[in-house]
């Protein structure tokens, strides 16, 4: 059985305690500024993850990066 993360409140320690990270470390290693993701789901997780660990990263979503790319 496959244990799926979903944004719960209930679920935000373990998200940014267990799997959060996996995610933070992996985040820092890039040395990215800027952390893009298609599911609004996620980009509101790497959103906590990257508050809860002073990342300093900005979380945008596919379709913001798109829209910015169309309108200049």
């Amino acid at each position: 059985m496959q244990i799926r993360e979903m944004s719960l409140e209930e679920l935000e320690d373990f998200r940014n305690e267990i799997s959060g990270k996996v995610k933070a470390e992996q985040i820092r290693e890039t040395k990215a500024s800027v952390v893009a993701t298609a599911c609004a789901n996620c980009k509101k997780q790497l959103h906590e993850i990257s508050e809860h660990y002073r990342l300093g990263v900005e979380v945008v979503g596919v379709s913001d990066l798109a829209a910015q790319a169309l309108t200049g």
